[in-house]
């Protein structure tokens, strides 16, 4: 049995591809400002987006697109442990819904959206040598390296926003998926994946699971 953090299945594909965009007739080049517009127009268009895949977009979503670095394939790894979950013919699970996962960023102001695009496109550059950083640090099993990294890039931009990100989209998370990951580890059998950030540190899912009494190792 698998469990992820949501189920990518067609469903929640299009439920996202849906929220992505504004439906009452807005552009985002309406929602930025100009300048930040064509900064924002160019950058996914070198990514291969025309301007028709993304006018519609909300400023958060184009945010989405910009967070991964080049050259990382079309298939993100919770697709391919899905997708190798239904041919192995088990059971799958997600420890949030696709509404609860988009909702961090659909309920940010415009004005926080707009915020985290800039901040997002101006330390773009530093993404491919970020998460070489992190991969290298998770590999070796190194959990304060991997925090320390994360705050360093953190620290490298503005306070406030860095901040309100890493409370919505990791911290109110982790308590959520270990309220939810309880019963499947009291059942037992499952193989449950995060993303890498939600396991250390104050407030994440390896320390909020020892609390409940958990007894948590690394396993080779």
């Amino acid at each position: 049995r698998v469990a992820l953090e949501v189920v990518p299945d067609a469903a929640a594909i299009i439920r996202s591809m849906v929220t992505m965009t504004y439906t009452d007739g807005r552009r985002l080049r309406e929602v930025l400002p100009e300048d930040l517009y064509w900064q924002t127009a160019e950058a996914l268009e070198a990514l291969g987006m025309p301007e028709p895949a993304y006018r519609d977009f909300k400023p958060w979503a184009a945010v989405t697109l910009l967070s991964v670095p080049p050259g990382q394939g079309d298939e993100f790894l919770d697709l391919r442990l899905y997708r190798a979950a239904l041919a192995g013919g088990k059971e799958i699970a997600g420890l949030e819904t696709m509404q609860e996962q988009l909702a961090i960023f659909d309920d940010m102001s415009l004005c926080d959206q707009t915020a985290l695009l800039a901040e997002t496109l101006a330390t773009r550059d530093a993404l491919p040598t970020l998460f070489e950083d992190l991969t290298r640090a998770y590999l070796a099993g190194d959990l304060d390296a991997l925090m320390a990294r994360r705050q360093r890039y953190l620290a490298d931009g503005d306070p406030r926003i860095s901040a309100l990100f890493w409370s919505t989209a990791v911290d109110s998370r982790n308590q959520r998926m270990a309220d939810r990951m309880a019963p499947l580890l009291d059942a037992g059998g499952w193989f449950i994946a995060v993303g890498a950030l939600h396991l250390p540190g104050a407030g994440g899912i390896l320390q909020r699971l020892q609390e409940r009494g958990y007894q948590v190792r690394a396993v080779d």
